[in-house]
């Protein structure tokens, strides 16, 4: 049985932010949670897939051994966002140039 819902944070994981998991896609935490398997207690994120309406149970311990990763912040999206504009401007050039000649 299932201990309640905690709102906390694990393994560099918190409840309300959202994940992707490699088989599923995009999913959002939506609690941690304490189950007794096997006479062993283990803490685990409980994942909510919209888009599939499913939910997941990931042993915290083992979120980053299956590849749960975060999803990536505005300012990275950014900075990657002005390099591909950078680089699809180069191959452009480069394209050009070749063509001309």
């Amino acid at each position: 049985m299932a201990a309640a819902k905690k709102s906390t944070q694990r393994a560099g994981f918190k409840t309300g932010e959202h994940i992707v998991y490699p088989a599923h896609g995009v999913g959002r935490i939506v609690g941690i949670e304490t189950q007794e398997v096997a006479g062993h207690k283990l803490d685990l994120f409980v994942i909510a897939f919209l888009k599939d309406k499913m939910t997941l149970r990931v042993p915290t311990m083992k979120a980053t051994a299956v590849g749960m990763r975060k999803l990536a912040e505005p300012s990275t999206i950014k900075r990657s966002d002005a390099r591909s504009v950078a680089v699809t401007m180069s191959v452009k050039v480069v394209l050009v140039s070749t063509s001309c000649t």
